[in-house]
């Protein structure tokens, strides 16, 4: 069986576009990635968007996993 765990991004910074991940959120990803340690996690997926893939790096690192980054994962907007 398969087990699929969903993250959220750290917290960004506040301006428009595509912004990078705050201090704090960079705190935040690394806090998650150092909890996730636990768990048997063999692969990350993230989507192309900066924080996102900042957040999924920072997991993947520390896990020493393969990151897959996924178009078919980014936001989409109404």
């Amino acid at each position: 069986m398969k087990r699929f765990y969903l993250v959220r991004h750290g917290e960004k910074i506040k301006t428009p576009g595509d912004p990078p991940l705050s201090d704090i959120g960079e705190k935040q990803a690394l806090m998650t990635a150092h909890h996730l340690k636990s768990f048997q996690i063999s692969k990350v997926y993230s989507s192309p968007i900066l924080r996102t893939l900042q957040t999924a790096t920072f997991i993947a690192d520390t896990l020493h996993v393969q990151l897959e980054v996924d178009n078919l994962l980014k936001e989409r907007v109404n």
